[in-house]
């Protein structure tokens, strides 16, 4: 009698499989001859008992037959049910329209994180901010972040100097350490003296995009964030799903690689990149110095980094590198200098040489209304400084000089040597920066959010409900 039971119940299963097949099979028969009010009706009568992929194909079959229809707004909502099954669903074949629709919404180049540290739109941000998107980037033909900024954000100019070096509103140093520059929401900067070049250190093709918060933020972000904040968003694994090569090359001895990979899925993903530049530089005479344009010396720019996430443990490791013979040195004389004429110092040439390394461990996880988070991060860096004040020095800064610093028993060499060899320094420091923290908060966060949806839903298009 038992085992009569058992055959009767997979009798069952199996009819009832088989009638999920063929209502899957009608649904799209009836939806590649255009007969998308049969295909919704079908798909629809079985949502309720669909789960995973087939669910996942069911908002695919609605988004589309809406699309088609001309029903952007409806399509648009199945979508994004689609996506919070699959945050990573990729589509091939389908309207070029309706792909980009789907990358906008997986994206969300619509909302920011950077204005106040939680997603919102930009007409919610509560200060100026510009969002650079991968199309823009990829339109731009810009090689470096500087030139990004300077391109698309109001108030960012160049400033020629020793290190790669913007300005917000005319406010500079130096070297660029009034702006704070983060990657995926982790800090860039120096430790030691708060500077970040955003030069050829870091690669534009792994950026996915860029929010610049313009104006002082330091009550969310610390005294680094006096004139703005630059938080660089890089591409997720999923986004890439596959490997890619780019290599380059030109005048003047310059060469160019950039590699690629990531995988990725609901429960994990990773990404790779490596990308290298180096450059002679183009040789020019200024006022009979020699120096060059464009040029790098001592090791070739590179960015090697990777991220990784299993469920709620995210991983990202960087190294960064870039030394570019600068044009100009100490912005005080902005003048020419002869690049050549110097030696090498410790197989350093003149320029700003900054190596950093960065790891950073994140744990985030939601128990109920209950959310734990946790953090450990390591920070290496190496920066050399080679500054040449200038060929030859006016000759009330060499008076001052040697009246400041005392040097009376030198002062042979303010009428012979001081003007005329010029003035440099050279200052090393290495640095390690290691530490971690943990967090807890509590809230009813999908209660509220269930609210949220229901106070929209008498504006969808009938039939649908969030």
């Amino acid at each position: 009698m038992r085992l009569k039971t058992i055959i009767c119940l997979l009798c069952m299963n199996a009819a009832v499989l088989c009638a999920q097949n063929t209502v899957s099979e009608s649904a799209f028969d009836y939806f590649e001859k255009g007969r998308f009010t049969e295909s919704d009706s079908i798909v629809k009568s079985s949502l309720g008992s669909l789960k995973g992929q087939e669910l996942v194909t069911a908002y695919r079959l609605l988004a589309l037959s809406a699309f088609y229809q001309d029903k952007f707004l409806e399509s648009e909502q199945w979508t994004k049910k689609l996506l919070a099954q699959d945050p990573y669903y990729r589509e091939y074949g389908a309207d070029p329209r309706f792909q980009d629709m789907l990358e906008r919404l997986k994206t969300g180049s619509n909302t920011i994180r950077t204005a106040s540290k939680q997603q919102e739109s930009l007409e919610e941000a509560p200060v100026p901010v510009t969002v650079i998107t991968e199309e823009m980037i990829r339109i731009s033909g810009c090689r470096t972040v500087r030139e990004l900024l300077c391109l698309f954000v109001p108030g960012m100019v160049r400033i020629e100097n020793m290190e790669s070096n913007v300005a917000m509103r005319g406010l500079y140093g130096n070297s660029q350490e009034n702006i704070l520059v983060m990657q995926d929401g982790h800090r860039l900067n120096s430790a030691v003296n708060n500077s970040e070049p955003m030069d050829y250190n870091i690669n534009v093709d792994k950026i996915s995009h860029i929010e610049v918060l313009r104006g002082p933020a330091s009550s969310l972000y610390g005294n680094m964030a006096l004139s703005a904040v630059v938080n660089i968003f890089t591409k997720d694994g999923a986004n890439l799903a596959g490997s890619s090569l780019k290599v380059s090359g030109g005048m003047f001895g310059q060469f160019g690689a950039s590699f690629m990979y990531g995988q990725g899925d609901l429960h994990k993903e990773f990404a790779f990149w490596a990308a290298v530049t180096s450059s002679r530089g183009e040789r020019i005479d200024v006022n009979g110095k020699t120096n060059y344009l464009g040029g790098f010396n001592g090791l070739p720019a590179f960015d090697l980094g990777m991220k990784a996430r299993w469920g709620d443990v995210n991983l990202a490791v960087t190294a960064n590198h870039s030394k570019p013979v600068p044009r100009y040195m100490l912005i005080s004389f902005d003048e020419p200098y002869a690049y050549d004429d110097y030696d090498s110092n410790d197989g350093e040439h003149p320029g700003l040489s900054h190596l950093s390394v960065n790891v950073d461990l994140d744990y985030n996880h939601n128990f109920g209304r209950v959310t734990l988070g946790a953090n450990a991060y390591a920070h290496y860096e190496q920066r050399q400084i080679y500054n040449v004040m200038g060929d030859s020095v006016p000759f009330g800064v060499a008076y001052l000089m040697l009246k400041t610093l005392k040097l009376e028993e030198y002062e042979y060499m303010f009428y012979s040597d001081v003007k005329t060899r010029g003035v440099w320094q050279t200052i090393s420091n290495k640095g390690m920066t290691f530490g971690g923290g943990a967090n807890a908060s509590w809230g009813d966060t999908r209660r509220r959010a269930v609210r949220t949806r229901d106070s929209h839903r008498l504006t969808l298009p009938a039939g649908l409900q969030l």
